[in-house]
C-alpha cells in the first residue's frame, strides 16, 4: 500500500464515499474527499495573475516546478501514474502546490 501523505506536495485523501445518492443526481455516484486547498488550482492562480496585471516570476515557476517534478517522482517511483495532469488538478496551499491524486497503479 502506498502512503501518499508521505509527500508534502500531494493532496491528502480523507474518505471515498461510494454509491451516495444526492437529491438532485439521477443515479448514484461516488464523492472523493480531499484535504482543503485554500489557495485553489493553478488555474485559479494563473487567473488572478492575469486579472492583477502580474506575470509569474522566474523564481515562482520554478518553484511550482521544482515541487510539481518531486510530487510526480514521488509516484512514478513506485509505479503509479496520474493520467489526468493538468493546471485545474494542480492545488495551492500557503507555502507549496499539491497534486490532486487521480493516481493509478500503471500495472
Amino acid at each position: 500500500k502506498i502512503l501518499f501523505s508521505e509527500h508534502k506536495n500531494i493532496v491528502r485523501f480523507i474518505s471515498f464515499i461510494d454509491r451516495h445518492i444526492p437529491d438532485w443526481a439521477l443515479s448514484s455516484m461516488c464523492f472523493i474527499a480531499m484535504e482543503h486547498c485554500a489557495g485553489g488550482s493553478l488555474v485559479d492562480w494563473l487567473e488572478k495573475m492575469k486579472t492583477s496585471g502580474r506575470r509569474t516570476t522566474v523564481s515562482e515557476a520554478s518553484i511550482i516546478a521544482a515541487q510539481l517534478i518531486s510530487a510526480l517522482s514521488f509516484c512514478h517511483n513506485r509505479d503509479v501514474g496520474h493520467f489526468d495532469l493538468k493546471p485545474g488538478n494542480i492545488f495551492l496551499m500557503a507555502d507549496n502546490i499539491e497534486v490532486n491524486k487521480f493516481l493509478f497503479d500503471k500495472n
